[in-house]
């Protein structure tokens, strides 16, 4: 019986926790540059309106990742740098999970050319 209310309290304090991370709005300074780049993306990639909003929410949740970074370890820092680090790569795995090998060499290439 006791295991079963441990975990359950185990199960609410981290739904509690995550959706705490994923409530967050982004300021607008932020939005407007998440909408941005997640427009060049769609243009230069050629997403379907499917991929445009899974790519939508997996950048927003790498844009309020990396503002709780900011807030809690502070620009600049060498653990804020690799906990930046860590979510941007967290979000291109899981684009690449979204968009096919091809669509991530158009963004690849035009990476390069910036």
């Amino acid at each position: 019986m006791r295991s079963i209310l441990r975990v359950a309290l185990l199960a609410i304090v981290l739904t509690l926790g995550m959706s705490n991370v994923f409530a967050q709005e982004l300021k607008p300074k932020m939005q407007a540059k998440l909408d941005g780049e997640v427009n060049e993306m769609v243009e230069v990639m050629g997403l379907d309106t499917d991929q445009k909003t899974k790519v939508y929410e997996i950048k927003k949740e790498q844009y309020i990742q990396r503002a709780a970074a900011y807030d809690e370890l502070g620009k600049g820092t060498d653990e804020f740098k690799a906990k930046v680090k860590e979510v941007n790569k967290a979000s291109m795995t899981k684009i690449k999970e979204v968009c096919s090998k091809e669509q991530m060499n158009k963004l690849y290439a035009h990476k390069k050319k910036k």
